[in-house]
This record gives structure tokens, C-alpha cells and sequence, in this order.
């Protein structure tokens, strides 16, 4: 590991008590990952233990643990809020809530990038501001309507260079035009893509068409994961429904993710594909917005 960035050295803890007690270890078996110096010194602990008996456990997972610390290290702290109040997917879980809308892993990799993660909502000021130190603000399948004052303050957060993350499902009353239309998008959500072939088979219904997967990612930095390994991997993205870009043309806008080219919309509603009023193509199901 020792590099240009990274200086790797061995100590003994007995031996060392000072910078021991600077980096608050107490026992050797400790690997200390360090940034800075002085007041400005960032530490993150790992501890595995002083006997291989005692190591073995964290040793099957220690790339992980590294690669955590050293992401927190690298990162600067950064401020992270999810909008809460309209149905919203939700970290945890209760009477009436699906496990398929519950989002306690994105939390979680949110943590490990060095966000901290919040809730807001009416009740944290939504209605009149996002808060000055977001740095990114996460809406994840609303089901109810936001108020006007709310998607004027995400708006007015969009516009003054914030990071808005949006994810919204088909068939709810969160009608989110305020912010979309300023963008140059719009979400229609009355009808859902459906697919009669590359569809995840989970009851052998007719119904599992709407189960469609897709390996269609552009170049964006945002999909480059999916794009690189488009050959062996695929996204599901059941229940869906297409986004519209509309020509503006104030804003960048490019799709990063498309539906396979044999999916269609089901206007008609009966899940089968109707030639005369539908059509089979690549839809848009994600897009990246640059510019204010």
C-alpha cells in the first residue's frame, strides 16, 4: 500500500505512548489510518486484535473496513437530507411499510461516502428553505403531493447549484412539475413499461412483464458502474415508468439510463403489446441535469 499518498510505518503501542495516546489506541492489533496533522489530523481506527485467533473474523472483511476508513479520510464531511412527509421510501421500517420501499442500505452507503444523513420535511423548514449546509438533498418515491412552498424551496435549491437527487414511481399524486418543468422534464407516471422478453420471471404471470431489466447505460460518471460492466450485469427496474425531456434547451440533459429497445408503453393497460397505439424503443428511465 505505501506510496507517494500513503506512508505506511509499524508501531509498538507500549513502546510509542504519546502518538498512541494522540491516535487514542490502547493495544497493539490496531491499524490507525491517519490524514493531516494538528488540530486539522482526521483518525479512523480499525481494530483486529493482537492474536491471529482473534483477527481471523475481521480479517475476511478487512478490504472492506480499509476501503470505509480511507473513503471517510478522502472525503470531506458532507451533509446529506432525505424529504420526509410524502410517503417517501423511508430507512426504517414499521406497521404498513413494504420492505421493498424501505432504503436503510442507501443510508447506510451514504454514511460510508462521509455524508451525514438527515430527515426534511415541513417540520425541519422545507416549506421556506433547504437548509445552507446540504450538500445533497434526496427525494425517494413520493406518494403524496408536495406543498408549493416545499418544491419552490428545492427549486430555488437546485437553482443555487445544489445536488437534487430525485426518484419518482408511477401512479401517485406526487406531482413533482414544479421542480421537473424548469429542467426541461416531465413525468407523466399514468401508464408503466412493460417487456415480454428479458423480464425477471417472479410468478410466472403475465404480470411479471412488468419486471423489465436493462444493461443500456450512458458514458455519465453517474452510471459508470453499470456502463463498465454492461456485458455482465443489469439493473431491474420493475414498475417503472418513462421520464419526457422536453427541448428547452436551457439546461444539459442527458439520459443515463434507457430501457432495453424491445419495451413498450402500456397505454392500453392490459400488459400485451398493441401496435396500433403502442410503441417498442428505448425509453429514458434516468437522466442527469447539469446547469442552473
Amino acid at each position: 500500500l505505501a506510496g507517494p499518498n500513503l506512508e505506511v510505518e509499524y508501531v509498538d503501542q507500549a513502546l510509542e505512548t504519546e502518538l498512541a495516546r494522540e491516535l487514542r489506541v490502547q493495544k497493539n492489533g490496531v491499524i490507525a489510518l491517519v490524514r493531516g496533522t494538528g488540530e486539522a489530523r482526521q483518525v479512523q481506527r480499525i481494530r483486529l486484535g493482537e492474536t491471529l485467533d482473534k483477527a481471523q473474523r475481521k480479517l475476511k472483511k478487512l478490504d472492506k473496513d480499509v476501503s470505509k476508513a480511507l473513503l471517510q479520510l478522502a472525503a470531506d464531511p458532507r451533509k446529506a437530507y432525505v424529504t420526509v412527509g410524502h410517503g417517501e421510501m423511508y430507512w426504517k421500517t414499521g406497521a404498513g411499510v413494504l420492505p421493498a420501499r424501505t432504503i436503510a442500505d442507501m443510508k447506510a452507503e451514504l454514511k460510508r461516502l462521509n455524508f451525514t444523513v438527515s430527515e426534511l420535511g415541513a417540520i425541519q423548514g422545507l416549506a421556506s428553505e433547504v437548509p445552507e449546509d446540504a450538500d445533497l438533498v434526496v427525494v425517494m418515491g413520493p406518494t403524496e403531493a408536495f406543498m408549493g412552498e416545499e418544491l419552490a424551496a428545492l427549486d430555488a435549491y437546485r437553482r443555487g447549484g445544489g445536488a437534487l437527487w430525485l426518484a419518482l414511481d408511477p401512479g401517485t399524486d406526487a406531482d413533482m412539475g414544479g421542480v421537473l418543468t424548469p429542467l426541461g422534464l416531465a413525468f407523466p407516471g399514468d401508464a408503466m413499461l412493460v417487456g415480454d422478453t428479458n423480464v425477471w420471471v417472479a410468478t410466472r404471470r403475465v404480470t411479471d412483464r412488468y419486471n423489465i431489466f436493462t444493461n443500456k447505460a450512458s458514458t455519465h460518471p453517474s452510471v459508470t458502474t453499470l456502463s463498465r460492466n454492461s456485458k455482465t450485469r443489469a439493473l431491474l427496474t420493475p414498475l417503472s415508468a418513462p421520464l419526457t425531456v422536453l427541448k428547452t434547451g436551457e439546461h444539459k440533459v442527458e439520459v443515463t439510463v434507457r430501457t432495453l429497445p424491445e419495451v413498450w408503453l402500456d397505454v392500453s393497460a392490459n400488459v400485451r403489446f398493441d401496435a396500433r397505439v403502442e410503441e417498442r424503443k428505448g425509453w429514458p428511465l434516468s437522466v442527469a441535469v447539469s446547469g442552473t
